[in-house]
């Protein structure tokens, strides 16, 4: 009877073969073989940069992208169940080039029909997020 031993390190990874000489008694045992398998390092030399950087950042593009059209996908699916938004697609194109900018200044004058409700939602889940002003703030304060 015999046993493999691991040591798992980050670079890498030790093992012993273990030969039982009398199962019931651990403490008998005789050294088969060992050894030790190193791996090479994860970086360019020169740089330092991780070989796989190249790869994450295509795949995290990916992903990102991905998410998006899986948010744009599903608002559109609840402003049409909710009927927020035409079904069809030739009914839908009319909505889409409605200016969300100016459907937000006329909601302030006047109740909205429920596709151009529907355009300013769609176009807050597309555009998510805030616009910085930190550029303008500081534009501002040198020019005091």
């Amino acid at each position: 009877m015999w046993r493999l031993a691991l040591d798992l390190g980050t670079n890498s990874i030790g093992w012993t073969a273990l030969e039982l000489e009398n199962p019931k008694d651990p403490n008998k045992v005789k050294i088969l073989n060992m050894g030790v398998r190193t791996f090479p390092d994860g970086r360019e030399p020169k740089t330092g940069t991780p070989l796989n950087e190249a790869r994450r950042n295509a795949r995290q593009m990916r992903r990102q992208r991905d998410r998006k059209i899986r948010r744009k996908r599903a608002m559109l699916n609840f402003l049409i169940n909710n009927k927020l938004m035409p079904k069809e697609k030739e009914e839908q194109l009319p909505v889409a080039q409605l200016d969300p900018y100016t459907l937000r200044v006329a909601a302030l004058e006047r109740k909205l029909e429920p596709f151009e409700l529907g355009r300013i939602m769609m176009h807050f889940s597309v555009r998510r997020g805030f616009k910085s002003g930190r550029k303008e703030q500081q534009t501002e304060n040198t020019a005091e």
